[in-house]
């Protein structure tokens, strides 16, 4: 057979003589199964720079949102500072009300930035994997009330 290797392997309590032979056949790589992505890599472009881990990922829609929301968050807080720092000559309470405000900017920043850390090594995992092939079918059955639910996704050959 053609691209398949014989090998010959004793099997254990028989005589010398006999031989169990066993064919491995050898698949050729399928191109679409090499495309991979990195998840760290994403995951540090992701940190690096905002929505660069979802483009790395070729999630376009979702770079730009994550990036308007980075960008967005960033300048409220650097806006709310300036203010701050205004407030700081007149009146002490607006001050510490701008503080506040700023940081809780920040937080939301930091926190926009974690989750698009994530999105992109999740992303990154399952960059392979084709959506279209996932169907999910409901059989309302005849015989009884219950309702069956069946999910099939085809796996890909190793």
């Amino acid at each position: 057979m053609p691209g398949s290797e014989m090998a010959e392997c004793p099997r254990g309590g028989e005589s010398s003589g006999t031989r169990l032979a066993t064919a491995v056949e050898q698949k050729p790589l399928k191109r679409e199964s090499l495309k991979t992505k990195s998840p760290t890599g994403a995951m540090i472009r992701s940190a690096l720079f905002p929505g660069w881990g979802q483009v790395y990922t070729e999630h376009y829609l979702k770079a730009g949102l994550i990036f308007c929301c980075e960008v967005g968050l960033v300048i409220s807080a650097v806006r709310e500072d300036r203010k701050a720092r205004d407030a700081l000559r007149t009146d002490y309470g607006e001050y510490l009300d701008r503080l506040e405000r700023r940081n809780l900017y920040m937080w939301w920043t930091a926190g926009v930035i974690a989750l698009s850390m994530i999105d992109a090594y999740v992303d990154a995992h399952l960059f392979g994997f084709d959506e279209h092939e996932v169907s999910v079918r409901m059989n309302p059955s005849q015989r009884t009330p219950d309702i069956e639910c069946v999910i099939s996704i085809p796996l890909p050959d190793i």
